[in-house]
């Protein structure tokens, strides 16, 4: 399968002069295709963002979470699975967050988006993610603890789903993770978690792939999230920091 150049560099985010084929080591070549292999199955799956997100887990191979128990997806496109038992203390600090956004559906998304921070950072002490680097770093694929956007979409509708289970949201109900890109837009595909707004049907994607570990989610419309580049994501950020 043979893709330009200028694809590739969006694909793989290496500069465009970069020539690909002549001195790629085999770790490189396992993050392409590890990565690719995982993402042809998220095809069609622009549609589903309200569909039964079970789906996605057998999909990916994934595991849904049970009772307190969540399985926790790394190492690129949930080449690792290790389990994270929630304590009760852990469910308590969960449900402050989302209490304290109760009042608005905006407002429970701010809380949600400080709940996937939490995890992070919970789920990072327990399986050793915390160094887990944003973007497409190709150099760690299959390295344990690092994530690709199959593991944090997998992840973030794995605690979206927990919070649903105890009746900790109030506005969103959790819908199936959705793909973009699928280079025919000469987009690298990406994958995301999506909560559905009650009142209004608005559906918003929940992004934790583009920053590095516990670092705040892009929270956006579903319909802007599939138009957006992850480039202009980052001069915004440079912008306003």
């Amino acid at each position: 399968m043979q893709y330009a150049p200028a694809v590739l560099a969006d694909m793989l985010r290496v500069p465009a002069q970069v020539k690909f084929g002549d001195d790629l080591s085999m770790q490189f070549h396992f993050a392409k295709w590890s990565v690719i292999g995982a993402l042809m199955g998220l095809a069609g799956c622009v549609s589903l963002a309200g569909d039964d997100p079970g789906t996605w887990y057998q999909t990916m191979q994934g595991r849904l979470p049970s009772g307190d128990r969540l399985y926790i997806c790394h190492g690129f496109g949930c080449a690792y699975t290790d389990r994270v038992d929630f304590t009760r203390a852990d469910r308590r600090r969960l449900a402050r967050f989302l209490r304290a956004g109760r009042g608005s559906a905006k407002a429970e998304r701010d809380a949600l988006s400080k709940a996937v921070v939490w995890q992070e950072k919970r789920v990072g002490r327990a399986i050793g993610s915390s160094n887990d680097i944003g973007g497409l770093d190709l150099k760690n694929a299959g390295v344990r603890g690092q994530m690709d956007c199959i593991d944090e979409a997998t992840n973030t509708t794995s605690l979206l789903l927990y919070l649903e289970d105890n009746s900790l949201l109030r506005h969103h109900t959790v819908g199936r993770p959705v793909a973009r890109g699928f280079f025919i837009d000469g987009r690298y595909p990406h994958a995301s978690a999506v909560i559905t707004e009650k009142k209004s049907g608005l559906q918003w994607a929940i992004d934790s792939w583009r920053r590095d570990n516990a670092e705040a989610p892009d929270v956006m419309l579903l319909d802007r999230w599939f138009r957006v580049r992850s480039r202009d994501l980052d001069r915004l950020d440079m912008e306003s920091g």
